[in-house]
């Protein structure tokens, strides 16, 4: 749970914020706070990629509307791995489907 003092660096989801990206990043954060925002980004991929995009970025006046942009992409694309179960199911359900007509194709040619 995040406390209060520190809800506009760690978004309802836990995730860092827009503000926490620049913060970090300017080294205006307090010494306790950037270890809790170290020990996020070691566990959250998203979290982690977006800082490395924009450690590299050099132009930070486009700062907020990049990082609303990698986000967006970061989460659609992470989001299709939330769910892998559903699709596997259907590729797991689609080959079995063809090992029984192929075995329904064969019985029926024997006879």
């Amino acid at each position: 749970m995040v406390s209060p003092s520190y809800s506009r660096f760690f978004g309802a989801s836990g995730c860092l914020t827009p503000h926490a990206f620049r913060s970090y990043l300017s080294g205006s954060v307090r010494l306790k706070l950037k270890f809790q925002m170290e020990e996020h980004l070691r566990h959250c991929r998203i979290c982690s990629e977006a800082m490395e995009g924009f450690r590299s970025h050099h132009r930070h006046s486009y700062f907020q509307s990049d990082l609303d942009y990698l986000s967006g992409r970061l989460k659609h694309r992470y989001a299709r791995n939330r769910t892998p179960g559903l699709s596997f199911l259907i590729l797991f359900s689609a080959v079995i489907l063809v090992i029984i007509l192929v075995s329904i194709f064969y019985i029926i040619r024997q006879l």
